[in-house]
């Protein structure tokens, strides 16, 4: 719920997706399973050797690299898992797989966790519509609707609204 788009995480429950089937899958297949308890709700992460793994299909995106910061934080601040600061994520792309490793910075677990967590107490975030992410992700989120019309109704709401958005 904290990771990634909240709003979309909080409307939705995506666990049953094919590719969450997929890269779930995959990241049962080469780590472990795990359960983490944030003051705000439970979320699943994945261990291997002592890092936090993520899987992710396609072309390699920035956003990724700050989601598997927060998936850490949160692990690293609200569970007992002795985690490395060293993150792995699975890609798959074209037919191959590889493994991005990510650097993470352990002095700034704490402040990172609180941020999302203080972030989600005053509403779901939104993405910002004049990012890159958002023209991947918003386009073809089952959510863009309520979301645009939440966007629509708030005053200055629509204000990161580019010339390219809302997205065809």
């Amino acid at each position: 719920m904290l990771v990634g788009c909240q709003r979309r995480n909080t409307w939705i429950n995506e666990e049953m997706s094919w590719p969450m089937v997929s890269g779930n899958a995959w990241l049962d297949l080469v780590g472990h399973r795990r359960v983490v308890r944030t003051p705000l709700d439970f979320m699943t992460v994945w261990i291997r050797d002592n890092h936090i793994i993520d899987f992710r299909g396609g072309p390699i995106r920035e956003w990724w690299r700050e989601d598997l910061y927060d998936v850490w934080a949160l692990t690293t601040v609200y569970s007992g898992y002795d985690i490395d600061n060293d993150g792995l994520i699975l890609n798959e792309y074209k037919g191959k797989m590889i493994v991005i490793r990510n650097g993470l910075v352990f002095s700034k677990a704490k402040e990172r966790a609180a941020k999302l967590v203080t972030g989600y107490a005053e509403g779901p975030a939104r993405l910002a519509k004049d990012q890159p992410r958002a023209y991947h992700v918003c386009r073809t989120c089952p959510t863009k609707r309520q979301c645009d019309i939440i966007d629509r109704t708030t005053p200055g709401g629509n204000d990161d609204w580019g010339p390219g958005y809302p997205f065809p």
